[in-house]
């Protein structure tokens, strides 16, 4: 199954990352910041980053759909804050 996880620089982020990894899924990232804690991480198949949600909600929703259409994500689990905007 292909992952998209959101706010890759949350350790809680990363955890999940690795937990998905080992059960055999494929684990993608949206991220707003170029570098983050959870890039450099064998568990991530791919990081991409996205506009802050903050800056402009619907450009952010737009990375996301263009990401999921791209890597054809299965499922997308937002992490923490991003829940909110990601939800819409």
């Amino acid at each position: 199954m292909n992952i998209l996880l959101t706010l890759g620089r949350l350790a809680k982020g990363l955890e999940l990352a690795r937990s998905l990894n080992r059960a055999g899924h494929s684990v993608f990232i949206a991220e707003p910041f170029k570098w983050h804690l959870s890039k450099p991480s064998s568990a991530i198949k791919r990081s991409y980053q996205v506009t802050a949600p903050r800056t402009n909600k619907t450009q952010y929703l737009t990375d996301l759909k263009d990401i999921v259409e791209r890597e054809r994500i299965d499922l997308e689990n937002p992490v923490s804050e991003a829940a909110l905007f990601a939800s819409q």
